[in-house]
């Protein structure tokens, strides 16, 4: 064997004994299956999704303006009069878990809560600001899907796209 082959031995074996040390380090468990005979165990990879329907009603109490925030582009949201003299806001979302090498119970795996994908309003004098609370942190991210805003009379609605979170 010449110098190239011995050397790429030698990698394969420290990088072997590294994976060892780093696994025993942060206690990763291996799992295997009966299909996997021969090959080498491979951390457990928690693959989650859940998704849930919110309708949220927000008085205007003498709001002129509605900025409403969301990462969806304008032409996904839908747009209607309200029936009510609140501002009414439709939204479907999903939470989902995607590589994560652990445990479900350490991952965060629950079943969305309407409550959670609610509108965050703050109000800045005539002016209503329903922002969405989305995001992407490593493993885990909450996407509005869907939006339809319903409008009262007298509200000027307009949108403002902006980037989910990042953690």
């Amino acid at each position: 064997m010449d110098r190239t082959g011995r050397a790429i031995v030698v990698a394969g074996l420290c990088g072997a004994a590294l994976v060892g040390v780093w696994a025993r380090c942060f206690r990763v468990s291996f799992r295997g299956s009966a299909d996997d005979e021969g090959s080498a165990p491979r951390p457990e990879v928690v693959f989650f999704r859940s998704s849930t329907l919110h309708e949220q009603e927000v008085d205007p109490l003498g709001a002129r303006k509605a900025i409403v925030r969301t990462s969806l582009e304008r032409e996904a949201i839908e747009v209607g009069p309200s029936s009510s003299p609140a501002l009414r806001l439709r939204i479907e979302a999903v939470f989902s878990i995607a590589g994560y090498h652990g445990t479900r119970e350490a991952a965060g795996v629950h079943e969305l809560q309407p409550e959670e994908v609610a509108f965050r309003v703050e109000r800045d004098g005539d002016v209503l600001i329903p922002t969405s609370h989305e995001f992407v942190i490593i493993h885990h991210a909450l996407f509005v899907t869907a939006l339809r805003v319903e409008v009262p009379p007298g509200l000027e609605l307009v949108f403002e796209q902006v980037p989910r979170s990042r953690g």
